[in-house]
């Protein structure tokens, strides 16, 4: 009867050992493979940010090469609304408005799909500064503006006034991107005003240091959005949404102008990318399990063929 016993508190122990050496094996598999897929979500990440990169830095150069030739010549052309069209030829999909001023603060020129609510002292005076050859992109909120002066030397004969379209950049280049089957691209910028996110659409143009109540019912804390932001160069972090779905974000930064920059984040449940290993792991643990408990039941029973035997 003691031998009995012994043996099933052997068993127990054994087989609680093969648990726990699963488990631990189990926790190592799914950290390496988050690490590797994430490492795949950092280089779609940081392709995402290259392209919107691209993307503004050709609107940058048209609108210098525009107002170079605008200066080279007069704000008072007959042919000025053909000579903006074929120019801005290839950005009409990324602006929202475009307005030229002249030397007195007069516009000159409207090109509007959706009227700025930048009022046109506001544009004359953050231009002000600005020299020939030289321009001024900022964001404000979920709006992004692009100040271009006309210049010929140190003659100020206006400036270019450019609103573009964050929609038209989120449609173009996050809305497209899906990682796994929950997988997605969001994005915002270094002041933590949310610029796109497709499951969370009413939070768009929230800022997470002011958050309301609202902001609550889709996040428990902005910790790791903040850690983000404070964050000095592209790496990979987890978070915990409120449904208690654990998930794994990499992100890259878009450079704005000096001090500013968007952060494009592209995040996937911890559990999906898991979940093909967790399967092979609990059969695995079941599989041991039970060639164990054959293996015992077989020695027991070939212990009692042997006693009847004797």
């Amino acid at each position: 009867m003691r031998s009995n016993a012994l043996l099933i508190a052997a068993a127990i122990i054994v087989i609680s050992v093969i648990v726990t050496l699963n488990q631990f094996f189990l926790y190592n598999y799914k950290t390496e493979m988050a690490q590797q897929f994430n490492n795949q979500q950092l280089l779609l990440a940081e392709n995402i940010s290259a392209a919107i990169k691209r993307r503004l830095n050709h609107t940058k150069a048209m609108s210098l090469s525009f107002a170079r030739l605008l200066a080279d010549t007069s704000l008072d052309r007959s042919d000025l609304d053909h000579f903006v069209y074929d120019a801005f030829a290839e950005d009409r999909d990324i602006i929202r408005e475009l307005k030229i001023f002249d030397r007195r603060g007069e516009v000159k020129y409207v090109f509007t799909k959706q009227p700025s609510s930048k009022k046109d002292a506001e544009i004359l005076r953050q231009a002000e500064p600005l020299t020939e050859g030289t321009l001024l992109m900022k964001t404000e909120g979920n709006e992004l503006y692009l100040f271009v002066p006309i210049s010929d030397g140190s003659e100020r004969k206006g400036v270019l006034f450019i609103d573009i379209s964050i929609d038209y950049i989120t449609e173009k280049f996050l809305m497209p991107v899906k990682s796994g089957k929950k997988g997605y691209a969001w994005m915002m910028d270094n002041n933590g005003t949310l610029l796109y996110h497709p499951t969370q659409p009413r939070m768009v143009g929230k800022n997470l240091y002011r958050a309301d109540a609202s902001c609550f019912d889709c996040h428990k804390s902005f910790e790791v959005e903040k850690q983000i932001i404070d964050s000095k160069a592209t790496t990979a972090q987890t978070y915990i949404a409120p449904f208690g779905e654990d998930k794994i974000i990499a992100f890259s930064k878009v450079d704005i102008s000096p001090g500013s920059y968007w952060i494009v984040c592209v995040s996937i449940p911890f559990t999906e990318v898991t979940a093909s290993i967790t399967t092979s792991v609990k059969l695995h643990t079941v599989l041991v399990i039970t060639i164990f408990i054959a293996t015992v039941l077989a020695a027991l029973m070939m212990i009692f063929i042997n006693k009847q035997r004797i």
